[in-house]
């Protein structure tokens, strides 16, 4: 499986996912108060998922476009700390 289809396939499925769970809830199997956290997680994955893609996308695109005899670091080569904070992290 090469990279184009990896991340084709991790959003399918997190799309699938997500499918199977409305329809468990829409059918009343499970109640919704016990999988709105699962749901929402599920979504989360996908985001990210989604968010990573477009990243890979972009540093594809600054790679190829880099000129190898130049001195200057570009944005792949500089470890940058994100500025996105989880609460719920105990770091």
């Amino acid at each position: 499986m090469n990279e184009q289809q990896f991340k084709t396939r991790t959003k399918q499925l997190a799309l699938r996912v997500i499918t199977w769970l409305e329809l468990t809830v829409e059918s009343g199997l499970i109640p919704t108060e016990k999988l709105v956290s699962l749901m929402q997680e599920t979504n989360e994955i996908l985001v990210m998922t989604v968010a990573s893609i477009k990243t890979l996308r972009g540093k594809q695109t600054s790679f190829h476009s880099q000129n190898p005899k130049s001195n200057l670091q570009n944005e792949l080569s500089t470890n940058v700390k994100s500025q996105i904070q989880n609460p719920k992290s105990k770091i």
